[in-house]
């Protein structure tokens, strides 16, 4: 059976491809030690009709929020962005209220169930702009600047410097 996901380490968005994949190529990348690593999730939901991950975040938050540990604690990442449809408030609610309550019972922040691993999670809302599902116009967003795409080509934009 192969295991598929989707999140984006870094510059690097790993849309259908299985797990394996994903984080073999984050643990070669060459990143150092102390370089800090992140998982974000697309949650813009850009092509009309598209209602299928909102209903998840709204019905089953934790579903999303534990994905992302995981996925963050396979690959050495200590931050997740949920970037999220401004046009979905009680999404928006539901994932931050679900958010608080995962870092009151010690499943974000510090020392993970006593286990000495850390991740931090946040909602981000984009601005509505379509081109924002690509992933580097997303990644552009989640930085504050205008959401342009960045021209990497290929399923690995983070090998591109």
């Amino acid at each position: 059976m192969v295991v598929s996901c989707s999140f984006t380490f870094g510059e690097a968005n790993y849309n259908s491809l299985p797990c394996r994949s994903k984080t073999n190529h984050e643990r070669s990348t060459g990143l150092r030690v102390n370089e800090k690593k992140y998982i974000v999730c697309n949650a813009d939901e850009g092509d009309s009709g598209t209602f299928a991950d909102r209903l998840i975040m709204e019905a089953d938050p934790f579903s999303l929020i534990e994905g992302m540990i995981i996925a963050g604690l396979a690959v050495g990442a200590t931050q997740g962005y949920i970037y999220l449809r401004s046009e979905y408030p009680l999404a928006q609610q539901v994932l931050e209220n679900a958010i608080e309550q995962a870092y009151e019972h010690n499943y974000l922040g510090d020392n993970i169930q006593g286990k000495g691993h850390r991740f931090d999670l946040e909602v981000r809302l984009g601005a509505g702009a379509y081109i924002c599902g690509e992933e580097t116009s997303l990644l552009e967003s989640l930085e504050g600047k205008r959401g342009l795409v960045r021209g990497v080509l290929g399923i690995f934009p983070s090998k591109v410097t």
